[in-house]
C-alpha cells in the first residue's frame, strides 16, 4: 500500500510541475504576487499564510481533478485477465 501512495504522489507532483511549466507568464506572476503577499502578511510560512493561497490551491485542485479523471477513464479501459499471458 505504502507503494501506491508514493507512486500516486509522485506522479501528482511530476504532472504539477508540467503544469505549471505550461501555465502563462501572467499566471505564475499572479500566483506569485499572492504567495508573496500572504507570506508578508502573516510574518512567514504559517498556517494562516497557506490558507491564502487562494490561486495556488485553485491550480492545484484543478491539476488533481483533471489529471484524477483521466487516471480513472485509462484505467477503465485497460481490462486485466489473470492467468491469460
Amino acid at each position: 500500500m505504502f507503494l501506491l501512495t508514493l507512486i500516486s504522489s509522485s506522479l501528482f507532483i511530476t504532472q504539477t510541475l508540467f503544469e505549471i511549466a505550461l501555465l502563462s507568464q501572467e499566471d505564475l506572476e499572479s500566483i506569485r504576487i499572492e504567495v508573496e503577499e500572504a507570506l508578508e502578511s502573516e510574518g512567514g510560512w504559517t498556517k494562516g499564510a497557506l490558507d491564502k493561497f487562494y490561486k495556488l490551491d485553485s491550480a492545484l485542485r484543478e491539476i488533481g481533478r483533471f489529471h484524477g479523471i483521466m487516471h480513472g477513464l485509462l484505467l477503465n479501459t485497460i481490462h486485466f485477465f489473470p492467468n491469460n499471458f
